[in-house]
């Protein structure tokens, strides 16, 4: 026998389902992280648990993993462009030594629905964007400046002197 000393009493028995939220956009930071090894052995991958802070789902957790080494390369980029688009909102500089480098640090998350019929749907985060709701500019060509509005011509500052005609002094 193990003592718990939980009371569960007032809580709804519905409300530990694992539905997936609605698709949008979410407040929400990376909670966990840990590198697993892939089903096949050949690589790894980073999995992020990101937790939603707002008002709206509070306490969800959505899970991110990104195949950090894999034989495919495309795998490979596809995770560090998403790696630094979320280093990108949350203003780290985009080396990362630890994982938790990453935890606590509020950001939006674009999520989805993914359809699943063997396994039931689920959330997936397709973007990310900072708090203040300005969406990563990584993978995003820079945009050329404005041009500058045209300046009216200067005129030359009055020469000190005496420029009358000759014979006319």
């Amino acid at each position: 026998m193990a003592l718990i000393n939980v009371d569960v009493r007032d809580v709804d028995a519905s409300s530990g389902g694992f539905e997936p939220i609605p698709a949008g956009h979410y407040p929400a930071q990376v909670t966990d992280s840990e590198v697993k090894q892939t089903k096949k052995g050949n690589g790894s991958y980073l999995s992020l648990e990101f937790t939603v802070i707002g008002e709206k789902y509070a306490n969800r957790k959505i899970w991110l993993n990104l195949n950090t080494d894999n034989p495919n390369p495309k795998a490979v980029g596809i995770a560090k462009g998403q790696l630094a688009a979320i280093c990108d909102c949350i203003g780290h500089p985009g080396l990362v030594n630890d994982s938790q480098e990453l935890h606590m640090k509020p950001m939006i998350i674009d999520v989805v629905i993914k359809r699943d019929e063997q396994y039931g749907d689920k959330n997936e985060i397709r973007g990310f964007s900072n708090i203040n709701g300005d969406v990563s500019s990584k993978g995003v060509a820079p945009q050329p400046a404005p041009p500058a509005a045209p300046q009216p011509p200067q005129s030359a500052p009055p020469v000190a002197g005496n420029f009358a005609p000759p014979g006319m002094k």
